[in-house]
């Protein structure tokens, strides 16, 4: 049984964990609309963000497929309407760099950690 000063801490870490997940993950975007010309502050891109995501909690009880589709939707409109880029480099910015950044860091840590990476695979499929 959880006790409640030990459920408070999970809420408050959960918190803290989302928080900087997203920063994370804004950044990444920030820094990809950066890479492909965009200039406006960060806060430009992180308004887009936020309410780019807002459908995601509007609809959560719709498939998750299509609030994020059209998320991802409202964030390539609002990357190029707030950062002034064209609607092909926001795409590139919003969808496609993100996860060539992550994959990326997931190769630096496969080559800068493998056993790591080793011992967490098998911890993964042996269960």
């Amino acid at each position: 049984a959880v006790r409640g000063m030990d459920l408070l801490v999970v809420i408050i870490a959960a918190i803290v964990i989302t928080f900087f997940a997203h920063l994370f993950a804004v950044g990444l975007v920030h820094l990809s609309v950066y890479i492909l010309g965009g200039r406006q502050p960060f806060l430009q891109t992180y308004k887009v963000w936020v309410y780019g995501a807002t459908p995601v909690f509007l609809f959560w009880w719709t498939p998750l497929y299509l609030a994020t589709l059209y998320k991802f939707g409202l964030q390539v409109i609002g990357i190029h309407k707030l950062q002034k880029i064209s609607y092909y480099r926001s795409f590139l910015a919003v969808v496609v760099m993100p996860i060539v950044m992550v994959l990326l860091l997931l190769l630096l840590l496969i080559i800068l950690f493998p056993t790591a990476v080793v011992t967490l695979i098998e911890l993964i499929t042996v269960g």
